[in-house]
Parts: C-alpha cells; structure tokens; sequence
C-alpha cells in the first residue's frame, strides 16, 4: 500500500474488488485468508443487514503478533464512521476489557465453543496519526501518512476540503484517497493454538466497540507487522455485490496528473456510476435482502 522512495508497497487484495451483502457478513460466510503472514486489505460496503465483515485464517508457528488497520475512504457523508476490530480464537480472552464480553451480541452468538476475542476498539480522536503501532505505520508518520484537512493532497476523490485535521494517506499506487482510522498491534497469548483463527471488522455506533447502527463504506487491514509483500496466489471474489475501486472511493479524478513513470502506477479512473450507499440510520425498511443499494 505505501510507496517507499522509489519502491512501491501493497497490500495483498484478499478479496478482488469492493464486497457487500451476504458474502463475508459471518462467521460462516467468512473470507478464506491463504497467509495471514503477509500484510493484505480489502473494502466493505457496509448496510443495515450486513454490516460485518469476517476473515478465516490459521495461525503458522511463530506468528505471535498481527497488526490489524482499518480505513475509511474520503467522502462527507462517511467522516464520522470509524472501525474496530476484533481477533476471534481458541483460547483468546472471555471476560475483562477487550475481550469477547465487549463485543456486540451479533458478534459473540457465532463464537464457537472454547473461543474468546481480543476486542479493538475503534478510535474516536481522529485529529493526528498518535494511535498508530505498526512499525512500518510509525516510519511513514509523518510523510506519507500524515495530519491534513484536504486540499492540494486530495487528487483521486471529489470531497477534498475538511475543517478538522484528519490522518490521510494519499495512495498513489492503488489510486485511492483515505482517512486512517486504526492501526493496532495484537499478541497472541503462548497457550493459543494453531485455530483456526477469525477477524471481524466493523463501524461502531459509538465510535468504539458498540454495534453498527448506520451505512458505511470502511476498508480492512490485517497481518504481519511491519506489513510485508507478498501477491502470491489468489483472493476471494466479491461476487454479485460488489463495486471497483474507482465507485468505492467515488474518485473524480480532479486533482490527477499523470506522472512520467505512469507504467508503475495507477492511471485514475473516475466513477460514473451513482454514489451508494446513502448515509442513513438502520434499520431501513426500503434497503433490501441483498445489494439493490450497490
């Protein structure tokens, strides 16, 4: 995802394009993860009657910590949501802060026998980039993670001026503009097993650990720290609901100036299609089963 003096670095797409609807909205349903070892992300289009978004994954030998993001893209109508997460496992926590108590009922009623959860909460104060653990998120502060009200930096999206300070990411490489809106480092207690493992992400009412009570657009993060490279092999499809990258984000493209070395970039494409979802407070009778809305 981050373009590195000179060298470009993405996240694995884990699932093609945008996904919304009944696909990946469970436990049941959730995203096969090949390597949850390599840094990977993927974008929720997020409705009353689906708003989770849940990844399977086994856990390797080794691997005892895992970083987990979340963003939100740069439309008005979506500058309150925020996103938490939660790590999802045999022998993880079931009682005290941030455990499987503190996540919603919609959440826990799935959790199978003997698992627990290590609960994230979403963070409220968006006014700088001081809640970011992730080693290579801590290098980058500053310069390509960085404070912004809009403007000059916003060349993909058509909403680019915003009155409070905001952490941005201006991503060159995938073509996109975003808020970053979490970035935590989790450890896996010694006594956890291989799994399997889930992590669910969402946009909490409350802006911490409550549950969705509105639409929302968001994108999740997940894997190793530091956030290594790795597209090897193939992600998930999206299926029937589903939006590219350029509709997710709504980009107009206004600010985009094609660079020399276009090859090694993303050429802006700018959405024709009509904005989705409206922002509104759920339930909402008139939203469908399934993905009218996308």
């Amino acid at each position: 995802m981050l373009v590195l003096i000179g060298v470009a670095r993405a996240h694995f797409p884990t699932i093609d394009e945008a996904s919304g609807g009944p696909v990946f909205h469970s436990l049941a349903s959730a995203a096969s993860v090949s390597d949850v070892t390599r840094s990977q992300a993927a974008s929720r289009v997020s409705v009353c009657e689906f708003p989770y978004f849940w990844f399977k994954f086994n856990r390797p030998k080794g691997f005892n910590q895992m970083m987990v993001g979340g963003t939100v893209p740069v439309i008005k109508r979506f500058m309150d949501i925020r996103v938490a997460a939660a790590l999802i496992g045999p022998g993880l926590p079931t009682s005290g802060p941030n455990s499987s108590s503190s996540l919603p009922d919609d959440i826990t009623v799935q959790m199978p026998t003997g698992y627990g959860a290590i609960a994230v909460p979403a963070v409220p104060d968006q006014s700088s980039c001081w809640y970011f653990e992730d080693t290579l998120s801590l290098r980058v502060r500053g310069s390509l993670y960085k404070v912004s009200t809009g403007g000059a930096d916003i060349e993909f999206a058509s909403f680019h001026e915003w009155r409070e300070p905001r952490c941005f990411f201006h991503e060159e490489f995938g073509g996109s503009d975003m808020w970053i809106v979490l970035d935590k480092v989790l450890q896996f207690p010694e006594w956890t097993t291989a799994g399997p493992y889930y992590v669910v992400f969402w946009a909490p009412h409350d802006q911490l650990l409550g549950p969705p009570a509105t639409t929302a657009k968001f994108g999740a993060v997940f894997g190793d720290v530091g956030q290594s490279e790795d597209f090897a092999g193939k992600g998930n499809l999206a299926g029937d609901c589903s939006l590219p990258s350029q509709d997710f984000y709504e980009n107009d493209c206004h600010g985009y100036h094609r660079p020399w070395f276009q090859p090694l970039f993303f050429e802006c494409k700018k959405s024709t299609a009509v904005p989705v979802p409206n922002f509104y407070t759920c339930p909402n009778v008139s939203e469908g089963p399934t993905c009218n809305n996308l």
